[in-house]
């Protein structure tokens, strides 16, 4: 339960200042001695001009007790404490309650829910971070900072703790309001948003993204869009390069990736589908008699799988070297096999499988993937040789091989004005619908490439918004979430205080040091 009643105060929160506060005096312990040695402050950050609210959440109330009277005696330190909470059930809804800015936690208080860590932190209103409270040499230390805890400090709880916490709770709040209000904040879903979830608004799916033309973007759009599903939509979403021209997906990645994962590759999962179709992989079964096992299981699909960060998003990385696309689990009929127990595999557990295919369609598992696929993204590019290849190309795979029209999709690539064709005339030309028109990003965007981050995640332009129409399409909530990214949790602009308003914050100033200079 929460043990102190404390009325919510807007003026109260933390803000990065604008002025930098004195540094706060030697503390002197409740005895009257000097407390020097306690006072261990990190110069790192300036105290702001309004206190933290802190929540204490730990099973001893005689370390609230040690907290609390340290910083009422030295309210210059900038923190004050709301209350303390020994039940771990209480523990979100007491933060909350209290507009709390800090929680302080042990992880071991009783009934402790450790998703607590990441709803607090994804609170609308403001971040409110987290600081874990762990014995030494815990092996908790680790799982809290896995969890969101932005720093640690050692139980138990003593009058240096208090001192040690003053520098973390003020960098930690200072950074996490940096964080909100930038675009690599994304945003707890709305009402709005969860409403459209919950009524299934939108369909599990493979997506393949081909153009018929090389050098079309299509690993760009590829790469992006299942950052736009698996990170910023945060949907179950796999990554499959499976351009048999050359795996070049994980260099949009490479940052990321270490050099132990670049051999678990398209190439050897499809090298132990075949070896499966032929041999029939036998397993014990729950009643000791051997069963029969799926020709790609899905245990050794997901060991083959690269998870980016703590996102939702997986990729297999495509083969090293193109001479491997010649390999016999890739030709005619193994290939076609290979591709559909991977699809099957993968719809079991992920909501969108993004698949990047070469630009050739007589390769046997192209093909394959194009039949596979719910729905395909055509990429052009706004020049005449690209637009006639891919017009030639739809018209053998509509007329020959029988694919169904209806799932093809339009996306124009690095269009401009200038270029000499509008988009009505390449739509005309090819008759399909566009979905969405990216344009012409020039070297800022060959820069983010060329870094080895996803686009998405370092850049708000019109590139990353075209992105994002696509994505809209297939999961709508991702509009949303996109819009609101950056814009939770910034400082709210200050009123106009008027002639007598500006007459008591400027002798607030000057005597007390508080507040900006008017």
């Amino acid at each position: 339960m929460s043990h102190r009643n404390v009325a919510m105060d807007e003026q109260s929160r933390a803000a990065v200042p604008t002025r930098p506060a004195p540094p706060p005096p030697p503390v002197a312990s409740r005895n009257g001695k000097r407390a020097d040695e306690l006072q261990n402050i990190s110069t790192e950050f300036v105290v702001p001009q309004h206190s933290l609210r802190v929540l204490i959440a730990t099973q001893e109330f005689n370390e609230f007790r040690i907290l609390d009277r340290i910083y009422t005696e030295h309210p210059e330190l900038g923190i004050k404490t709301i209350g303390w909470c020994d039940n771990g059930i209480n523990l979100y809804q007491a933060a909350i309650d209290g507009d709390a800015d800090v929680v302080i936690v042990d992880p071991e208080t009783r009934s402790f829910q450790h998703e607590d860590v990441q709803r607090l932190w994804i609170y609308p209103n403001k971040p409110i971070v987290t600081i874990a409270a762990v014995p030494p040499q815990s092996g908790l230390a680790n799982t809290l900072k896995q969890l969101g805890a932005v720093d640690l400090v050692t139980r138990p709880l003593t009058e240096r703790s208090a001192h040690e916490l003053v520098a973390k709770c003020h960098v930690g709040v200072q950074e996490a309001l940096r964080y909100r209000a930038s675009v690599g904040y994304i945003p707890q879903m709305d009402s709005k948003t969860a409403q459209v979830i919950a009524s299934r608004g939108w369909q599990q799916g493979v997506i393949v993204v081909w153009g018929p033309k090389g050098g079309v973007g299509k690993t760009l759009v590829a790469c992006n869009l299942a950052v736009a599903l698996g990170v910023i939509g945060n949907r179950r979403t796999v990554l499959v390069d499976a351009n048999m021209a050359g795996g070049n997906d994980h260099h949009h990645f490479y940052q990321s990736i270490p050099q132990t994962q670049l051999g678990k590759n398209i190439s050897a999962l499809a090298d132990r589908a075949l070896l499966h179709s032929r041999y029939g992989p036998i397993q014990p079964s729950a009643t000791g008699m051997l069963g029969q096992r799926p020709i790609l299981p899905s245990d050794e699909v997901d060991a083959h799988l690269f998870r980016y960060g703590e996102s939702q998003l997986k990729l297999l990385i495509g083969i090293p070297r193109q001479h491997m696309g010649g390999y016999e689990c890739f030709s005619d009929e193994n290939g076609r096999a290979f591709f559909r127990e991977l699809v099957a595999s993968l719809r079991q557990f992920e909501d969108f499988i993004v698949v990047d295919i070469g630009q050739d369609a007589n390769v046997p598992l192209h093909l394959a993937a194009l039949e596979f696929a719910d729905y395909v993204y055509v990429v052009v590019t706004p020049d005449r040789s690209s637009i006639l290849a891919t017009r030639e190309a739809l018209d053998t795979l509509f007329k020959h091989v029988k694919l169904a029209r209806s799932k093809f999709r339009l996306v124009i690539n690095r269009y401009h004005d200038s270029s000499g064709i509008s988009r009505a005339e390449i739509v005309k030309a090819l008759d399909m619908p566009e979905i969405a028109t990216i344009p012409d990003g020039g070297p800022a965007v060959s820069n983010i490439v060329n870094s080895g981050k996803p686009l998405m995640l370092d850049h708000r332009g019109q590139v990353a918004d075209g992105i994002i129409s696509i994505a809209s399409t297939i999961y709508p909530p991702t509009r949303d979430i996109w819009t609101n990214r950056g814009k939770l949790g910034k400082k709210p602009q200050a009123k106009n205080r008027g002639a007598l308003g500006n007459i008591k914050a400027g002798l607030r100033w000057l005597v007390l040091g508080e507040g900006n200079k008017p």
